[in-house]
């Protein structure tokens, strides 16, 4: 999480605003009814001190650059969540069809029919889009982005049951390993691609999202089922087809032929930030404060170095996590808010898929079983606002970065 002031035109919505908005003239709302085109919103001149900046405000639509001569894929979002509202904001403000896939019909009922996104310079977004209960329960996906907990993935995906077929395009954004084996083994016959992103993003309030970094995602296939190896096609060919349906505009996306070492670059980084600033309950920078925490740190380093896969070179890691919690200073990790408001954490898909790992290979990672040792029983325990500390956190935490 960041620790931010309230920007101007904070809380702005179709129903309460600071600053009154246009909502366009009767030509553009009967377009915006018929043609779904985004309209851009001027705010109104205000007796306000001239210090005040404007707030850009901006209404898109799900389907302003679809038309019947190229149609775009429909994008199922599974996950609400920071990182789920966020892709699903900016490709329905880009114009692409999108539709979240909401956990029950209590968070269905509770969707406004637009997310809000809010962007550098107190920038917001309303975007609109469409939302549905996940079941097994209509038509086929084709374009699935998958965004929740890791210890979730398999369930999640597994309740969307026959929708998802060999023609499915399925995008995996996350953190942790294990849970791309899972789904690997559930559904052979689907390609499967995998994100890896240095965004990040938290929510301010249900579908109602702030992204707090401005990173890169790197996208790859961490799966190529059979069907997609004899289709004459590579990897790198569909990569392209499918760069062109992401949102671009908004996110800086690449594409990338070796993914893995991005994932376990990320893994690598998680393994180490996360869980330190779950069991003492700090911001990211605040672990460098702290001599014997980079001693810790740089030990645990060292055991991920020796752990890393054939081909994939993570060293020297110990500069790269220092820079990351550089970067990243005020933030609390996820796992220390997940901590702190008795959340489930992904701490068994990263230390504990680690240390899995590094018994089945026979290489010692004492600090990193060590680590486990401590938080787990932490977690098991750990209830809302248990332990937090009195600059604690009191929003979501920020997703993505770390």
């Amino acid at each position: 999480m960041l620790t931010h002031t309230r920007a101007v035109g904070d809380g702005i919505s179709p129903s309460c605003s600071p600053i009154p908005v246009r909502w366009g003239t009767a030509t553009q709302r009967k377009n915006t009814r018929t043609a779904g085109m985004p309209v851009r919103m001027t705010p109104m001149k205000q007796p306000t001190p001239s210090a005040m900046p404007p707030v850009p405000l901006t209404i898109g639509s799900a389907s302003a650059l679809n038309d019947s001569r190229h149609p775009l894929p429909l994008w199922h979002v599974l996950g609400a969540g920071a990182m789920g509202c966020l892709w699903a904001a900016c490709w329905g403000h880009c114009g692409f069809p999108v539709q979240l896939l909401l956990r029950d019909r209590k968070a269905r009922r509770a969707f406004p029919g637009w997310l809000r996104l809010e962007r550098g310079a107190g920038e917001v977004l309303l975007c609109r889009t469409q939302a549905e209960v996940a079941t097994a329960e209509g038509a086929p996906i084709s374009r699935l982005l998958v965004a929740v907990k890791a210890g979730d993935v398999e369930t999640a995906v597994a309740s969307l049951g026959g929708r998802i077929g060999p023609n499915t395009r399925l995008l995996l954004l996350g953190n942790g390993l294990g849970q791309h084996e899972q789904l690997r083994r559930r559904l052979p016959e689907v390609s499967l691609l995998c994100a890896v992103t240095t965004d990040g993003a938290f929510l301010q309030a249900p579908f109602q999202v702030r992204q707090a970094g401005f990173g890169t995602t790197r996208i790859g296939y961490y799966h190529w089922s059979p069907d997609a190896a004899i289709s004459g096609r590579t990897p790198a060919e569909k990569l392209a087809t499918v760069l062109a349906e992401l949102p671009r505009p908004l996110l800086q996306v690449e594409a990338t032929t070796r993914l893995h070492p991005h994932l376990w670059r990320k893994f690598a980084v998680n393994c180490v930030i996360n869980p330190l600033t779950a069991l003492h309950g700090c911001r990211n920078g605040q672990l460098l404060h702290s001599i014997p925490l980079r001693r810790r740190m740089s030990l645990l380093c060292q055991e991920l170095e020796r752990l890393a896969p054939p081909g994939v070179k993570i060293q020297p890691l110990w500069p790269e996590v220092k820079q990351v919690l550089r970067a990243t200073a005020d933030n609390y990790s996820s796992m220390c808010q997940d901590r702190l408001h008795g959340r489930p954490t992904e701490l068994e898909h990263l230390n504990g898929h680690l240390c899995r790992l590094a018994r089945k290979r026979g290489i010692p990672c004492p600090e990193h079983e060590r680590l486990l040792r401590e938080l787990r029983p932490l977690l098991a325990t750990s209830v809302p606002g248990q332990d937090r500390r009195q600059d604690g956190p009191a929003a979501g935490a920020v997703e993505g970065e770390v």
